[in-house]
């Protein structure tokens, strides 16, 4: 998360979005990975406080340099989203996530 929490607890919220992201990417997986096509990129995007996505928030920060892993990414939260409403308590018009996608290569160990 990207953006302050203003003390509010999102850990529930977060995990729910990831699973909706995770889900979303695994059935809209690119065919190439199957074949064992290798690839990481990010994608960072906003979340409104009515849960949905504006497309021109949504963004690849890097790339894989595989098209199909780009897009299949970012297809993962178009498909995802909307998701659910921001906490009543936080103030702000959105957050801002980054999610690191992993294809065929072990995701970096926790620091």
């Amino acid at each position: 998360m990207l953006t302050d929490t203003e003390g509010i607890d999102f850990n529930a919220y977060i995990h729910s979005l990831y699973k909706s992201v995770k889900k979303s990417w695994f059935a809209n997986m690119a065919p190439s990975v199957q074949l064992g096509q290798q690839g990481k990129n990010a994608v960072q995007f906003r979340v409104l406080r009515d849960g949905t996505v504006p497309e021109d928030y949504l963004k690849l920060v890097y790339s894989s340099e595989k098209k199909d892993l780009d897009e299949a990414s970012l297809q993962a939260v178009r498909k995802a989203a909307p998701f659910s409403r921001l906490p009543e308590k936080y103030s702000q018009p959105f957050i801002e996530l980054r999610m690191t996608f992993s294809y065929n290569v072990a995701p970096p160990k926790p620091q």
